[in-house]
């Protein structure tokens, strides 16, 4: 019964903290943006499972929409600077006070797109965007289904880089969240690449969900997390 209790006791903090972080982010943003004329909203999406929740907060101005992000401020200060040498991102329209206004993509979420013809329309698209990022001394890290949207003529925007990383010249860093003897041997300028071989495989159902992501439902990609980001000057 104590067992339950506590269970019961950390899941409802954890939902309150939660809820607690979340209120305060969308305070924030609101506080930067509503002055400027913005009007800001959230979406909530299922995840590819049905059992979580995405939630992506949108920002409209002038028949305009934008994806709001406050996190990594000084990433998206440098990303913004490479950008137009980058095919496939939602474009960084501009930051305010930390928070960053990226372009929304349109069309719909990969998942979405289960279909095999696809297939080789999608990972094209993502190898031209990897060997772009390779180039730019960048790692996305978290190409999968639902951070690629997919529209009606089948041009594809990856978004959503929280995992990404200015690794510079550093390519024989090695990532060590791997959860095979595979993905161990990659180096850190290879996981973009290997990733969108892995959602080509995916669509043309050669793959699983779960295998994509090694066996975890809810797949983090491969990333190197005790490297400190590349300074910033």
């Amino acid at each position: 019964m104590d067992v339950t209790l506590t269970a019961f006791t950390l899941t409802a903090f954890r939902s309150l903290r939660w809820r607690g972080n979340l209120l305060a982010t969308m305070r924030h943003r609101q506080r930067i943006l509503e002055p400027l004329g913005y009007t800001v909203r959230y979406l909530w999406q299922h995840k590819f499972n049905g059992q979580r929740v995405s939630r992506i907060c949108i920002a409209s101005k002038d028949d305009r929409e934008f994806f709001v992000h406050n996190q990594q401020a000084e990433f998206y200060r440098k990303l913004h600077g490479v950008q137009g040498s980058i095919p496939r991102i939602a474009k960084i329209e501009r930051q305010i006070e930390g928070v960053t206004l990226i372009e929304r993509a349109k069309g719909d979420l990969l998942w979405h797109f289960d279909s095999p013809p696809v297939a080789a329309v999608v990972e094209d698209q993502l190898l031209e965007f990897a060997a772009a990022t390779t180039l730019n001394g960048l790692i996305h890290a978290d190409i999968r289904p639902w951070n690629i949207f997919l529209d009606s003529k089948q041009n594809l925007t990856v978004i959503d880089w929280s995992q990404a990383h200015f690794y510079g010249d550093n390519i024989d860093l090695q990532p060590t969240h791997h959860e095979s003897a595979a993905d161990k041997s990659l180096k850190i300028n290879q996981i973009d690449t290997d990733a969108a071989h892995r959602v080509g495989r995916l669509i043309r159902r050669e793959i699983t969900i779960q295998e994509m992501g090694h066996g975890r439902m809810n797949w983090s990609p491969s990333w190197c997390r005790n490297v400190e980001p590349e300074a910033t000057g």
